[in-house]
């Protein structure tokens, strides 16, 4: 997020420093930052899926862009916590990240349903669940430290500077302490102070500075998407399946199917929101997992890692190539993202979590003056309920659709684990007594101190919550004094 703000702020003519958080150089090695014992509360998010340094969490994100729909931030549906903020606000702004990010008209096209090569045979049609399309970011794309549509932003990163958030002066503006990388510490006040570092980062921010004591809902409210694998595909028309249930490919933009009931279904039910998706388990020895991973060092930069990845990837296709080149002719012919036959398909659901106060992350000081990361995260009756209402629309619409497969529920459902989709932890609300910032994501208390990100979520929509943070933040952008 910092550097996207840094990108927008620039283009406008503003001076703009994106600083790491913490002090001095180790700040960017994310153990350290974390404490020297972290606790996750069995969510492994909060220690695999935040990262620190340039680009942040977006080195490890998968590019995945869901543009939420207006019904998706209301009180009225499940019980979901309620937005201070209008829905306009945040969904007109969708197509300024769009352009920010130099996306083709390929992806609203997507969102909106509109693309006719994305239209669903009649027969796919059911009264209770829809079709939505979600859209990923190139590989190339997915990391704001190398984006090449990012580079003004990316030029603002000052490496060798690390700044905390140390206190608020009488008029209530931010006062950061900087350490420079010869470890010469001062305070410095600047005109606006946005924190841009993550769920977990924000929350630290704010919890190990003087504004922490005064915020007692810092922390709380942490929430994710709670995923649950609900039933097995059983393919008996390969052909009929893949054009279902594959990704396709449209002028260089990927988009990806997701089963999404209507809110009308969740109104009547009183459930929270959740959408089921396409899972593809591959064999670990597979060639096509080895690609996935060096894609993924890649990104991430691990030139280690990349390089291992790479020889595996040749070595293992190899030995499922026959697999693979029938699959990849499909997939050139029909611009389907291939689907190999020996992968085990699944049907997942994810599901929303509500906003709980028991559910957070909390900063604490150990005996050795270093501050420790503890997170309390469980999944309740609420997410529970929501998925087995969403698996039941799910099996009665595919009766009516013919999906090349039977779909055959498994008995557990409570073999569930988060998304890495980190939010809540620095709530949107009326006052510092129920949330942490405003509707303007400006921190209580305080004239010019700014949160950007997902952590000001009060709910957590359906789905994936980037292009929506992005779209919160490109709001910051022009709230800014």
């Amino acid at each position: 997020m910092g550097i996207y703000l840094a990108e927008v702020l620039v283009r406008r003519g503003r001076k703009v420093v994106v600083a790491e958080q913490g002090t001095s150089g180790s700040a960017s090695d994310r153990s350290l930052i974390l404490g020297p014992n972290p606790h996750s509360g069995g969510h492994l998010g909060v220690l695999e899926g935040w990262g620190t340094g340039p680009g942040g969490s977006s080195r490890l994100w998968g590019g995945q862009l869901w543009p939420w729909q207006p019904w998706e931030f209301e009180s009225s549906v499940g019980g979901n916590a309620p937005w201070p903020v209008q829905p306009r606000e945040i969904l007109d702004r969708y197509s300024a990240v769009s352009s920010v990010l130099g996306l083709s008209p390929v992806h609203q096209k997507v969102h909106e349903g509109r693309a006719e090569w994305l239209v669903q045979p009649e027969e796919l049609k059911s009264a209770n669940v829809t079709t939505r399309y979600s859209t990923w970011l190139g590989w190339s794309e997915r990391n704001f430290a190398s984006n090449r549509n990012l580079r003004l932003g990316q030029s603002c990163v000052q490496e060798d500077v690390f700044a905390e958030l140390a206190t608020v002066d009488g008029s209530g503006c931010g006062v950061l302490r900087v350490t420079r990388g010869n470890n010469m510490e001062e305070l410095v006040a600047p005109r606006a102070v946005v924190l841009a570092a993550g769920t977990v980062g924000n929350i630290r921010a704010i919890a190990t500075s003087q504004l922490g004591s005064d915020l007692p809902r810092i922390g709380s409210g942490f929430m994710d998407h709670v995923s649950t694998r609900a039933a097995t595909a059983r393919v008996h028309d390969w052909s009929k399946f893949r054009a279902v249930a594959s990704s396709k490919r449209v002028q260089g933009v990927l988009a990806s199917p997701r089963l999404v009931p209507t809110p009308e279904y969740f109104r009547e039910r009183a459930v929270l929101p959740s959408f089921a998706h396409w899972e593809f388990a591959l064999p670990e020895s597979s060639g096509a997992r080895s690609m996935r991973r060096f894609f993924r060092a890649s990104q991430s930069r691990i030139d280690g890692g990349r390089l291992r990845e790479g020889v595996l990837a040749v070595v293992r296709s190899t030995s499922d190539l026959t697999v693979m080149a029938e699959s990849l002719s499909r997939a050139l012919v029909r611009r389907e993202r291939p689907i190999l036959r020996n992968s085990e398909p699944f049907l997942r659901i994810d599901s929303q979590q509500p906003q709980r106060e028991s559910t957070r992350v909390q900063w604490t000081r150990s005996e050795d003056d270093a501050w420790n990361l503890n997170a309390n995260w469980s999944v309740g009756e609420a997410e529970m309920k929501s998925r087995h209402s969403t698996l039941d629309a799910i099996l009665e619409a595919a009766e009516e659709m013919d999906l090349g497969a039977e779909l055959e529920p498994l008995e557990d459902l409570n073999q569930v684990r988060d998304t890495y989709h980190l939010m809540g932890g620095t709530v949107m609300g009326s006052s510092a007594a129920d949330s942490v910032v405003d509707a303007n994501c400006l921190v209580h208390n305080t004239q010019n101190v700014f949160v950007a990100g997902a952590s000001v979520f009060p709910s957590g929509g359906v789905a994936n919550p980037t292009f929506t943070a992005l779209a919160l933040t490109h709001r910051i952008s022009e709230i800014l004094p």
